[in-house]
């Protein structure tokens, strides 16, 4: 009987295998004059480390199993939690910026309560408005936001 394979143990045997020479490219055009673009790359191994260590921080939060609200602006940050939610075994529930529009707003309540959510993820730039948000809503509390770029330590 063949070994189940899933997206963490192919991830996994990629790393082994091909390092930081595989992985993501994020791509943003800069506003102004021109078509310039930037790019962001986050290689597999780094990407393998900064998800072990949030699926660490994760399991010792007690979130294991448990699902998790993921608000960020596109990008690589968004991956890296994703898949640490993947590593972690914790139920990833990726949702719109609240702040938008009051439909958004009410529609991640929704999902807030639907979910159980208890912990959002995000990055360091959103974190205090996402906080005083869960205030304004009366969630302060009750569901807690985890910067993953300065609250978890990668090696």
């Amino acid at each position: 009987m063949a070994a189940e394979r899933t997206f963490v143990s192919v991830l996994r045997d990629n790393v082994r295998a091909h390092g930081n020479s595989r992985g993501f490219t994020f791509v943003t055009e800069e506003r102004g004059p021109g078509h310039k673009y930037r790019e962001e790359e986050l290689g597999l191994a780094d990407l393998d480390r900064k998800a072990r260590a949030l699926a660490g921080h994760l399991d010792a939060l007690g979130v294991r199993r448990g699902a998790v609200l993921l608000l960020y602006p596109a990008g690589l940050d968004f991956i890296s939690a994703f898949v640490g939610c993947l590593y972690g075994q914790v139920i990833a529930v990726p949702a719109p910026f609240p702040e938008l529009d009051a439909g958004r707003a009410e529609r991640t309540l929704r999902i807030i309560r639907d979910a159980d959510i208890r912990w959002i993820l995000t990055d360091s730039a959103h974190r205090q408005k996402l906080e005083g948000w869960l205030a304004e809503s009366g969630l302060d509390g009750e569901v807690r936001c985890l910067a993953t770029d300065v609250d978890v330590e990668a090696d």
